[in-house]
């Protein structure tokens, strides 16, 4: 697989993953979450198990690493960060704290977007 390709698959996997979080939180919010069935829980988990994959396939490609690309390590703390306020937000966090879960983890999302697209010497 050339890397435009892998890095078009990687976007979109992206794009899907942020997508499907954002569904569910809405689907949190109006209380039918739990009315979707398994499925929700079932495919978010393959979704961002293909994007790291693909993530990691870029890295082999790419000889990026977090070593010798700052950005890219800083790229990696905003992605841990984005899953635990993910989860604070769909699971463990409060109901009156989930909107600011939701945002912060929005904030991680736009600024690895950033990362990605700039790559600035940190």
């Amino acid at each position: 697989m050339t890397y435009l390709t892998l890095k078009t698959v990687h976007q979109l996997l992206v794009a899907m993953s942020v997508s499907f979080w954002m569904l569910r939180l809405h689907w949190q919010r109006r209380n039918t979450l739990q009315t979707k069935g398994a499925w929700p829980r079932r495919l978010a988990p393959m979704i961002d198990t293909l994007l790291l994959g693909s993530g990691l396939w870029l890295i082999h490609l790419t000889n990026f690493t977090p070593f010798n690309s700052h950005w890219l390590t800083a790229k990696l703390v905003l992605l841990i960060c984005y899953i635990l306020l993910g989860a604070m937000a769909l699971n463990y966090g409060r109901p009156r704290h989930r909107v600011a879960y939701c945002s912060a983890g929005i904030i991680c999302v736009l600024l690895m977007i950033l990362l990605a697209r700039f790559k600035p010497a940190l």
